[in-house]
C-alpha cells in the first residue's frame, strides 16, 4: 500500500523541535478499526534497542486510549533484513507488546507481525480483547 518509495524513504528531520527535553518520535504502524480498538508497532533491526522515550511515548498513547474505555496495544518486532533492503513487516518477529499497563516478553515464540495482528483482530472481532495479554494462545 506505499504509494511513493521515494518519498517514504526521505528522512525527517526532528532538529529544533524540542521542547522542555521532549523530542519528536514516529510511529511506524498504526491501525485504527474505526476508533474502536488502535494497534501501534514500531520495528526495529534485531541489534537495535527502542529508546526509553519510544517505550515512554507507546505507554502513554496505549494508557490514555484505554483509559477511554478503547483497547490499544503497542507492538515492538524486528527483522534481519540489510539496510538497502525492503522491510517485509507482516514478517517481522513480535519481541514484545505492551498492554493495559504490562510488556509482554513473546521473542521466544518467533511469531510473525502478520501473524500477530490477524490474531488480535480475530480476538476483537469475537469481542474477546479482554484476554489479549493471552494471544499466545490464539496462535496455537
Amino acid at each position: 500500500m506505499l504509494r511513493n518509495k521515494n518519498r517514504a524513504a526521505q528522512l525527517l528531520n526532528f532538529d529544533g523541535l524540542e521542547f522542555e527535553n521532549k523530542q519528536a518520535s514516529d510511529i511506524d504502524y498504526i491501525m485504527d478499526w474505526n476508533g474502536k480498538m488502535f494497534i501501534f508497532a514500531e520495528v526495529k533491526h534485531v541489534k537495535s534497542e527502542m529508546t526509553t522515550g519510544q517505550c515512554i511515548l507507546f505507554e502513554n498513547l496505549c494508557d490514555t486510549i484505554a483509559d477511554a474505555g478503547k483497547p490499544a496495544i503497542g507492538i515492538v518486532c524486528r527483522h534481519m533484513t540489510h539496510e538497502h533492503e525492503e522491510v517485509d513487516l507482516k514478517n517481522c518477529v513480535v519481541d514484545s507488546f505492551y498492554y493495559r499497563g504490562q510488556w509482554h516478553d513473546v521473542w521466544e515464540r518467533r511469531t510473525r507481525f502478520g501473524a500477530f495482528v490477524t490474531a488480535l483482530v480475530n480476538m476483537f472481532r469475537r469481542n474477546n480483547f479482554e484476554n489479549v495479554g493471552g494471544i499466545m494462545g490464539e496462535l496455537k
